[in-house]
This record gives structure tokens, C-alpha cells and sequence, in this order.
């Protein structure tokens, strides 16, 4: 049986069954998941066994700890492709750090909302994560 338990109205967090090493299908925890934004079957729960979902409402990077330590770790990278004015490169590299943040986010038992992300929406919060730091040097 799952239980949920919703923590408040950011975040909700789901035990689901198996070994924590085991990857789980999304779609069968979450009725709605159709692996929009990162394939069901590649969602690892967290160590507790629980996934926890990502919700755009009150969205941030704090909250997720190593989604936010990943960015921290490629924002030079960012910078420097940032820099390149919107290249065919910078335009690959932005797509390709995409990609690993959602892989990663699916190793450490994070779902991204359907509901409000796409890839293109997980892209921008990437964006604003870095244009904030810019900003507020």
C-alpha cells in the first residue's frame, strides 16, 4: 500500500515499496505521471523510500539540495557558455544540463510535476537560478 504524506502545499512525498537501490515506475505511484519530463521508469526513491515531487508553486532550488549543490557545481560552466550569446554551443550545453539535472533529480527520488513542467519550463528555472546569482553580484 502507498501512503502519502504532504509535508505542506510545496512538496509531497510518497513511500512506495522495494529496496531503496531499486529503480520504481512512476506511472504506477502516481496516476498521472506519463513521463513527460523524465521517463517513469528511471525514478530512484530517496534513502527513506519516499519520491518527492516537485511542484512549481512557491518552486525552489533551496529546497532540493542536490539539484541546487549540481548547479552550484556547473556554474562556471553556465557562465562561460552563457557568454556565447545564444550559439548553436550555448543552446546544446543549456539542453544538455537540463537533461543531467532530471537525471539526476530521478537518482534522488524527484518527480517534477507534470502539471506545471516541461523540459523548456525545467530549462528556464535553471536560467533563473543563474541570472539570480549574476544579479546579485
Amino acid at each position: 500500500s502507498i501512503d502519502a504524506l504532504f509535508k505542506d502545499d510545496t512538496e509531497t512525498s510518497k513511500k512506495i515499496g522495494g529496496g531503496r537501490n531499486d529503480y520504481v515506475d512512476a506511472a504506477k505511484v502516481l496516476k498521472n505521471h506519463r513521463g513527460i519530463v523524465q521517463p517513469a521508469y528511471t525514478i530512484k526513491p530517496r534513502k527513506n523510500n519516499r519520491l518527492r515531487m516537485i511542484v512549481r508553486k512557491k518552486f525552489s532550488w533551496k529546497n532540493y539540495p542536490e539539484l541546487e549543490t549540481f548547479l552550484v557545481a556547473n556554474r562556471a560552466e553556465y557562465l562561460r557558455h552563457s557568454a556565447l550569446n545564444y550559439t548553436t554551443q550555448q543552446k546544446n550545453y543549456n539542453n544538455e544540463l537540463t537533461v543531467r539535472l532530471i537525471e539526476l533529480a530521478s537518482k534522488h527520488g524527484y518527480i517534477f510535476d507534470e502539471k506545471g513542467f516541461n523540459f523548456v519550463i525545467v530549462r528556464d528555472r535553471i536560467r533563473c537560478f543563474y541570472k539570480s546569482f549574476v544579479q546579485s553580484r
